[in-house]
């Protein structure tokens, strides 16, 4: 009895130590896991696409925050406009398929979620939201919104105070990078617009009720800036985990 009892208080460590798994659907250059890391260390992070089937769900069942990462475009029919599909950049059907996987796990385990870039574009879609398919074509601007890089390129404003993203950067205004040709157009009826840049695209949105469910999404690329906002998003973000 006293060995059961003593095993039983070792596996009760064992799961009080136990590290945070974060999983990541897509992971460009590793920024995302590094993003992470600089912050927490003891987060672990894994990288969904390509895994087997099985490795897959053995990830998942441990899982306790999903990251849907920047990308490629999302196939147009998954928001009713396959008929402009000339005007999109490289897709991945794979990817779309499995990042529709993850949030339908997400959603039914209520696990945190942060969607950048596409990722935002993903939640955006996949509760009905459509796209803009190509800024230049549908929404002509003085921000240039697609500039590869790590630098600060326009100003995201209007954010809301009352949100998952002012209560992590504590400002109504920040200074992004912007790496999209693409943004939400229609906004899904389960998300709030939380930001905007100066000629109207939302920046950032996040779910209408948080307690429920903390999921947001942002427009920019938080891994590769490396400034406080970024750092207090992500400490704001792993803080919700379970």
């Amino acid at each position: 009895m006293i060995r059961i009892i003593y095993f039983l208080l070792f596996l009760f460590t064992l799961k009080g130590f136990a590290q945070p798994l974060v999983l990541i659907s897509k992971d460009k250059q590793g920024e995302i896991s590094a993003w992470i890391k600089e912050r927490h260390p003891a987060v672990q992070t894994v990288e969904c696409y390509g895994l087997t089937k099985d490795s897959l769900n053995f990830y998942l069942q441990k899982a306790n925050a999903l990251v849907l990462g920047g990308g490629e475009d999302i196939h147009p029919s998954r928001y009713g406009k396959e008929n402009r599909i000339a005007l999109c950049g490289k897709i991945d059907v794979y990817r779309d398929s499995l990042e529709f996987f993850l949030l339908d796990f997400a959603v039914q385990k209520k696990l945190p979620t942060m969607g950048i870039c596409r990722g935002m574009q993903l939640l955006n879609v996949y509760f009905g939201g459509d796209l803009m398919v190509d800024l230049p074509t549908d929404h002509p601007s003085n921000i240039n919104h697609s500039q590869v890089g790590k630098r600060e390129v326009h100003l995201v404003n209007q954010i809301a105070k009352k949100s998952a993203v002012f209560e992590a950067m504590q400002t109504k205004e920040c200074m992004v990078n912007s790496s999209h040709h693409q943004a939400i157009g229609k906004l899904n009826s389960k998300f709030n617009a939380v930001a905007r840049s100066s000629d109207g695209l939302f920046e950032a949105i996040e779910y209408k009720n948080l307690k429920q469910w903390f999921a947001f999404g942002i427009q920019w690329h938080p891994e590769r800036l490396h400034n406080s906002h970024s750092e207090k998003l992500m400490d704001c973000f792993l803080s919700k985990i379970q």
